[in-house]
């Protein structure tokens, strides 16, 4: 009934959408384009070939990003105060206060914006104290930093495993069990005496 009804403004509005998508698709090909995108403005990529000579003004945002591998965390840090690099071009800044050889890189993303960066094999600050279970060989392990993070074995246990409850087993060998620190680890084994 409804359609008896409304069926020339269903009719209309289909051929609205179909003519509109027409339009739509000739303007992407270009058809309905005067100039044929010439008139699209020239993209400069600013990279590390101007090092030596983009110098850093007062103007200038300076930022200090540092990427820690081992939790997969970068921290970025806004410089405020950047008088001592003022003049000095981002070659002299990466000899003088971000040097090579402790990993240090810079991106200049435009022409007033720099970002010294480094990856280091790490965890921030946040993640370094942070212990969790892990299984290896079949024993009980503290491993270094967070359940999510590539520490090593932090200290070996001689507690199997196998001998904890089930739900207790999948969280070691899930890695679910985290700790502020490794005295809290040390507290949670203790309470795995009863088990053995």
């Amino acid at each position: 009934m409804s359609w008896k009804k409304y069926k020339h403004a269903y009719i209309t509005f289909g051929i609205a959408c179909a003519f509109s998508f027409f339009l739509w698709m000739l303007g992407i090909s270009g058809i309905l384009s005067d100039n044929n995108n010439e008139s699209l403005p020239e993209i400069t990529v600013i990279s590390h070939l101007a090092e030596d000579t983009f110098n850093i003004r007062a103007n200038t945002y300076i930022y200090e990003e540092t990427k820690f591998l081992l939790c997969n965390t970068t921290e970025t840090n806004y410089l405020q105060e950047h008088n001592h690099l003022i003049g000095k071009n981002v070659s002299q800044a990466l000899q003088t206060e971000y040097p090579a050889d402790e990993g240090w890189q810079a991106d200049i993303i435009n022409d007033e914006v720099i970002v010294f960066y480094k990856e280091v094999n790490s965890f921030c600050n946040k993640h370094i104290n942070l212990r969790h279970f892990s299984a290896k060989d079949g024993y009980v392990v503290i491993m270094f930093g967070p359940r999510t993070g590539k520490g090593g074995i932090a200290e070996f246990t001689n507690i199997l495993v196998s001998q904890l409850p089930e739900d207790l087993q999948l969280k070691i060998e899930n890695r679910l069990l985290e700790f502020a620190s490794h005295d809290d680890a040390l507290q949670a084994l203790d309470s795995f005496d009863e088990y053995q």
